[in-house]
């Protein structure tokens, strides 16, 4: 039987496992429609939702425990870590990106500000490669071990596993459409996903 303790957690992580992917899905339409219009309104609300989206991804994962195996529970502890790290990566991506757009006045001086940011190793590395690279690497790994461990359906799995790879392609291939794509294929997996029950853990020891 659940403690209040792990039903509020288990509350939470189903909670923010839909809002998440729908708030990077959301910002990032908002992203698009309003496109090389400057610092306006819509920057500051696409990156504000695109923010809010990576930070309710640390509930959703810290509570995947709940679906763990027994067997290969590792591999899943070190999908979440790597999600963890790339969900602060991308708050800071994203926060120096609203920084950007309350500093500058119009797009041009906002798209210097950009390229400097780009240009300085310190800040590109971390924020722009290694964040991004780690926090959908990371769903990646506790998508396919979910799956793999039939704690969640193959279709599910194949649904958020190819929506994954199409937002990282957008990232090699400049084309918006295929994060949006993705993104909607996330929301839409990681949603049925919340509905399917938690499987207990069977004690070893058990026959």
């Amino acid at each position: 039987m659940l403690t209040d303790k792990n039903t509020l957690r288990n509350m939470a992580a189903r909670f923010s496992l839909v809002l998440a992917p729908l708030c990077l899905l959301l910002g990032w339409i908002v992203l698009m429609l309003r496109a090389g219009q400057g610092p306006d309104a819509g920057w500051f609300v696409s990156h504000a939702l695109l923010l809010i989206g990576a930070v309710l991804f640390v509930p959703a994962v810290l509570g995947l425990g709940s679906w763990r195996a027994n067997n290969g529970s590792l591999t899943l502890d070190i999908g979440a870590g790597l999600v963890l790290v790339g969900s602060a990566a991308l708050v800071g991506q994203f926060a120096m990106d609203l920084a950007v757009g309350s500093l500058a006045s119009d797009q041009a001086e906002m798209s210097a500000y950009m390229r400097q940011i780009a240009s300085t190793p310190g800040i590109a590395l971390p924020f722009h490669l290694v964040g991004p690279i780690a926090f959908y690497g990371g769903l990646l790994v506790v998508t396919t071990h979910l799956w793999r461990m039939k704690l969640i359906s193959r279709g599910i799995g194949l649904l958020v596993t190819i929506s994954i790879i199409l937002v990282g392609a957008q990232a090699v291939t400049g084309n918006a459409l295929l994060a949006l794509i993705g993104f909607a294929g996330m929301t839409a997996g990681f949603a049925v996903m919340t509905w399917q029950p938690i499987r207990p853990h069977k004690s070893t020891g058990s026959k």
